[in-house]
């Protein structure tokens, strides 16, 4: 009986209080800002063949050539 319900009970995930989800959420972010990462997923980075390509583009329109 006491094993069924400490089973049970170890399949529940833990909840959290409001409080200390904000807390881990201000811990997880903090760690963040830390390592320089920003919120959310990475931004994709544009394979160099693609950059060189976008770069140029940029650079003729910004000296007028187009």
């Amino acid at each position: 009986m006491v094993a069924q319900r400490l089973a049970a009970e170890a399949q529940k995930p833990l909840e959290l209080t409001e409080e200390e989800r904000a807390a881990e959420a201000d811990r997880q972010n903090e760690l963040r800002r830390q390592e320089g990462i920003s919120e959310g997923p990475p931004l994709p980075q544009p394979k160099p063949a693609v950059a060189a390509s976008w770069a140029k583009a940029i650079a003729a329109v910004m000296a007028g050539e187009r």
